[in-house]
């Protein structure tokens, strides 16, 4: 294939001058022709953040009933297939086995694009020199990770955040924090992820149970918000923010998760449940968000968390990562023939390609360009169980308040109809070990707004479907 000019446009879609099929066909042919791509992340179809570059192989915590039908296509590794318990889907699960999943390719020009760096990841960098990784550093994800710092920096930016004391957890914190916002208040660890780490503290004795566990480290009290949470998904390339697929984060539903305020899916329909006035505040924090990140050098896909109270729209954290909600925001782009914005990941590591302001389309604008919501079930029982058995992965109707299993699927893409919902998301196999702080068990994707009116709680219809799924997982 010929060698693409110095400019690499993405110049696609109805009016550009090339369809996406294209552009991706061209992408995979010239960067990824002489080598191996890897998907290295947490959940097994999470490769699908990838797919259209043809991933030679993907390793990944989680393994389940789903999964098996993914590895009939690509070499698939699973930690959770040789330990048969589902965790936290940290990818420190994969340092036991992520040496001997790459020694298969020793020798190759071996490509990996990661849910995130890690240590292990650089160290495997330097011993293999033919392997290229396409994040941004291990060490720049920590300091983004930590929540006090970026609150403060952006803050000292003119990014509206959430007022925060930022303090060590001890004694003294109940009392200071009352004192400044009442009851009640929000208590968060620096470090937190779903919703793990964050606490509404109603009363003394709530407090009294935080500080038991987590006392001694970094926190941040702040007054409690009753409001919208929102994410979205971004890319910072070498000169270019990108964003698209703001959502509505379905956070604390009882059906779902035990934690208050854990995370359990998403909704892309914003519709008239966000107003064009907290959008446009919206888009201008992420340009802020974004410039932010590039400086510090960080090159690629990200997630930013939001706030909105109807009248202003609040920071609250980074998630520098792919996200839980990328891979069906990713398989409904190109299910629409939109260029996915994982695609825009690769500008930043990849010779021969680069991206222009005229080249984003929709892309900076927040209109909605996927109807797609997601819901997450979790392990409800509070402790470590065994799984007895579990629902069928695949596609699903609600007919006179059953679920009616149709056939397989993966992904939302391969639903035959609208009014269709997907199971997928590693189903644990039976037999599986389910810590009772577990990733979710499965989710559930749908054509359409799970979330009612106030873009917060779910609607009757899809909470009952979630309840339907979860009474089919049977634990002892």
């Amino acid at each position: 294939m010929q060698q693409p000019t110095e400019k690499f446009l993405l110049d696609v879609g109805p009016e550009g001058r090339r369809s996406v099929e294209q552009t991706l066909k061209e992408v995979r042919d010239y960067s990824f022709r002489d080598g191996v791509v890897l998907w290295v992340g947490s959940r097994a179809g999470d490769y699908k953040n990838i797919d259209f570059i043809y991933p030679t192989g993907t390793i990944g915590t989680r393994y389940g009933k789903d999964t098996v039908r993914i590895a009939r296509n690509y070499t698939l590794f699973s930690a959770e297939e040789r330990t048969r318990t589902r965790e936290d889907s940290g990818m420190e699960q994969l340092e036991p086995f992520l040496r001997e999943f790459l020694e298969a390719y020793r020798g190759q020009e071996i490509n990996i694009i990661a849910y995130h760096s890690t240590q292990q990841l650089e160290e495997l960098a330097e011993e293999f020199p033919r392997l290229h990784l396409l994040n941004s550093p291990y060490n720049l994800k920590k300091s983004l990770d930590e929540k006090n710092y970026t609150r403060a920096e952006l803050s000292r930016r003119g990014v509206r955040t959430v007022q925060s004391l930022d303090a060590t957890l001890d004694e003294s914190g109940f009392d200071l924090a009352e004192s400044e916002f009442g009851l009640p208040f929000f208590l968060q660890l620096s470090v937190a992820w779903s919703g793990f780490g964050s606490f509404m503290i109603n009363r003394r004795e709530d407090f009294e149970r935080v500080l038991k566990e987590n006392g001694g480290k970094e926190v941040s009290y702040m007054p409690f918000i009753e409001g919208k949470s929102l994410n979205i998904n971004a890319v910072r390339t070498k000169n270019y923010n990108v964003f698209n697929g703001l959502s509505f984060q379905i956070i604390g539903e009882e059906d779902c998760i035990s934690k208050r305020f854990g995370y359990c899916g998403n909704d892309f329909n914003l519709e008239e449940k966000l107003s064009e006035g907290e959008r446009e505040k919206v888009r201008i924090m992420l340009e802020q968000v974004g410039d932010w990140v590039g400086e510090l050098g960080y090159r690629g896909l990200y997630g930013v968390d939001l706030l909105s109270d109807g009248e202003e729209v609040y920071f609250t954290e980074i998630n520098p990562r792919f996200q839980g909600s990328t891979s069906l925001f990713t398989d409904q782009q190109i299910e629409k023939g939109i260029v996915p914005l994982t695609l825009f990941h690769l500008t930043a590591y990849l010779k021969g390609f680069s991206l222009e302001p005229e080249n984003l389309g929709k892309y900076n604008t927040l209109e909605t360009v996927v109807d797609a919501s997601q819901i997450l079930l979790h392990n409800l029982t509070g402790r470590d169980v065994h799984l007895v058995s579990s629902p069928e992965p695949g596609r699903y109707i609600f007919r006179d308040n059953q679920l009616v299993h149709l056939g397989s699927a993966n992904f939302l893409s391969e639903r035959m109809a609208d009014d269709e919902f997907v199971l997928a998301g590693d189903v644990p196999l039976n037999g599986t070990r389910v810590l009772g702080k577990s990733d979710e068990l499965c989710k559930i994707y749908f054509i359409g707004p799970v979330l009612g009116p106030d873009g917060k709680t779910l609607t009757e219809r899809s909470r009952q479907i979630a309840r339907e799924f979860y009474r089919r997982f049977v634990f002892e």
